[in-house]
């Protein structure tokens, strides 16, 4: 492609909100390919950029829309100000009666002066003087008395919940729970018995992975918490059978899960290594149905009435997962239990859950299916290249649609953050950048060839906010990876709690990171993402990702020799053994949060997610070498949680 047409191209795609270039983790300049960008245009656009002409013809599209639509089609205020934003208007406006309601009622502004732009346009800024309350709302433009335009507003508070104290909570893996009467996975049982053995320590929440519905159908089901179907309903895989036969008693499924086949069934897969949840969901499916059956059969109940009045979204999900009414009654049935059990955790657990709001869902879901036109089918979310990932990576799920989310009214957005704040006290939002820019991979194109794709600066943001306040909850941000200064600065300003993690600053010295922590972060040895901490300081975890071709040959050597070098630089200054010395210096710092992956405490090596591999390892599966009983009688374990609780009192 010519120069010009190229710097043509580049300028078309920021109109259309790409971003042509971004930096990358070692701080170069990176350019998408123009391939990637013309992708892209023709899939927002429904028109061909190809040539000079069909360029510009998208580039009078974009300014033309901005005519029409006159004002932004959304807005932020923060802490009721509302910002001074763009009036598109043309030559014979200028002169029009110019009025502003918020909800109906008449509201104070001031106006700019006209000035052209390109085009011929004329644009004035706007300020409403007025304060907006907290909340959702809906500003009218009027001209001559006529409605000309509507944005949608967000209101939010200028700054989100501040624990009064700071904390520690247990990474809580369910599936990889054990216990003696397990089911071959953990499940809500297990981790209330783990939220109960940390509170002896001080522990105050428990964090989770996503508790998601899934396909487990089939021989082969995908296990990653993270390609979930929907973000409005829970896996039933995680629901304690016997517990719940003691709620809502079935002589069938009670005969069931007490014959001797059954019962030898269970106990192959509770000694199994790996949680096997082909097998581990066609046992529970048997039970629950039965117990749904006799459910249904006598009129349910008035809490299954209530709670079928307050979901109105359950008989659409119902008859999306299945066709048979025995099987919809299968899914009313776990779906009210699920959301029994996690009310009842919320309520008596003595550590409440610290969830995580999963950056996508799965484009063969019920929430792509149902909410299709919000999401960007032609595109896979992902991550640029980077040392460790050199190809970059597809994830596989779509990402959010940029104008039809917002023509919506972030509708669905609002109602999934909802949905997980009625559990959750804490909430992290998974790949946080997300919301302000995602890394949008054209299918086929390969990990190397994706673009940022931006949305509205704040408005995901705002909405993030508002719900949290509104629930008296905490939000993590995950802010790790390549993460522009904007965004940084966005959730300091507004409060959001941001991560640190010890394992990708070791390159400092101790003294250094440890005295940058701060209010306003979370603090952790690693994540679901990384080795643990006993394989990080072997330097092992390079040696397995270059085997899997996922760490270039030529980067292995210099990253492990840094590392080792860095290791021993933190050991003379921290002292052996350095996991307790990083343990108690994490604790008593500034930070608000401080996460501990349990497997640390008695020093396991084996990882429970690669990032980058699917069939390669069995992420999402192993189950911890330890069962609950035999890590809380570990002298060593025990020793590393009294020693947290000593150091973050």
């Amino acid at each position: 492609m010519e120069k010009f047409a190229l710097r043509y191209l580049r300028h078309v795609s920021r109109l259309w909100g790409l971003q042509p270039s971004y930096t990358n983790i070692e701080g170069d300049t990176a350019w998408a390919p123009p391939e990637s960008l013309q992708f892209l245009l023709k899939a927002l656009s429904g028109q061909p950029a190809d040539t000079t002409e069909e360029l510009a013809a998208l580039e009078s599209k974009a300014y033309q829309q901005k005519l029409e639509h006159r004002i932004p089609q959304s807005l932020v205020a923060w802490g009721g100000e509302l910002k001074r934003f763009s009036m598109w208007i043309g030559h014979s406006s200028v002169s029009q009666k110019i009025e502003f309601l918020l909800n109906g009622k008449s509201v104070a502004h001031r106006s700019s002066p006209p000035r052209c732009r390109q085009g011929g346009h004329m644009i004035q800024q706007i300020q409403i003087q007025d304060p907006i309350p907290l909340g959702y709302h809906h500003l009218e433009l009027r001209i001559n008395g006529e409605i000309s335009a509507r944005s949608f507003v967000i209101s939010a508070p200028q700054k989100i919940f501040s624990p009064e104290k700071k904390s520690w909570g247990p990474f809580v893996p369910i599936y990889a729970l054990r216990s003696a009467t397990d089911w071959g996975i953990g499940s809500l049982t297990e981790v209330k018995a783990v939220a109960e053995l940390c509170a002896q320590y001080g522990a105050k929440w428990v964090s989770v992975l996503p508790l998601l519905a899934a396909r487990l159908e089939g021989e082969d089901p995908d296990p990653s918490p993270y390609s979930a179907l929907t973000r409005f309903f829970w896996n039933e895989i995680y629901l304690d059978v016997p517990r719940l036969l003691t709620k809502y008693p079935s002589a069938k499924a009670a005969a069931l899960v007490e014959s001797p086949a059954f019962q030898n069934e269970i106990q192959e897969l509770r000694n199994l290594e790996y949680v096997d949840y082909g097998r581990v969901f066609r046992l529970k499916h048997k039970a629950l149905k039965l117990m749904a059956q006799e459910f249904f059969a006598t009129g349910s109940s008035p809490e299954f009435k209530d709670f079928a009045q307050a979901h109105p979204l359950l008989e659409v999900y119902v008859k999306f997962r299945a066709a048979a009414e025995d099987e919809q009654n299968y899914h009313r049935f776990v779906q009210f239990a699920m959301f029994e059990a996690l009310r009842e955790f919320q309520a008596q657990s003595p550590c409440p859950m610290y969830m995580d709001f999963p950056v996508g869902v799965n484009d063969s879901g019920f929430d792509f299916a149902h909410f299709r036109e919000n999401f960007f089918a032609p595109v896979s979310v992902g991550a640029p290249p980077e040392p460790v990932f050199q190809l970059g990576q597809d994830w596989g799920f779509p990402s959010y649609h940029p104008l039809k989310i917002r023509e919506n009214n972030y509708s669905y957005f609002i109602e999934s953050i909802r949905s997980h704040l009625k559990f959750s006290r804490i909430l992290r939002i998974d790949h946080a950048m997300g919301l302000y820019r995602i890394y949008a991979v054209p299918k086929g194109f390969g990990g190397k060839r994706g673009v940022y794709l931006r949305f509205p600066s704040e408005d995901f943001f705002a909405i993030v906010a508002l719900e949290a306040d509104r629930a008296g909850a905490d939000i993590i941000a995950e802010n790790l990876g390549t993460v522009p200064q904007t965004v940084n600065e966005l959730l300091r300003a507004h409060n959001f709690k941001t991560m640190r993690i010890l394992q990708l600053e070791v390159d400092q010295s101790p003294e250094k990171f440890l005295s940058s922590l701060e209010r306003g972060e979370l603090v952790s040895l690693n994540t679901h993402d990384m080795p643990e901490f006993a394989t990080f300081l072997s330097g092992e975890d390079l040696d397995q990702v270059r085997d899997l071709k996922i760490l270039a040959e030529h980067f292995h050597g210099p990253m492990k020799t840094q590392r080792i070098k860095a290791i021993e630089n933190w050991q003379g200054e921290l002292g052996a053994p350095l996991l307790d010395s990083c343990l108690a210096k994490m604790a008593q710092s500034s930070a608000d949060y401080l996460v501990i992956n349990l497997e640390d405490l008695w020093e396991e090596k084996r990882p429970q997610n690669i990032p980058g591999t699917w069939k390669e390892v069995p992420n999402w599966r192993r189950k911890m070498s330890k069962s609950i009983s035999e890590w809380t009688a570990d002298p060593k374990v025990i020793e590393r949680l009294q020693l947290v609780q000593d150091s973050r009192p």
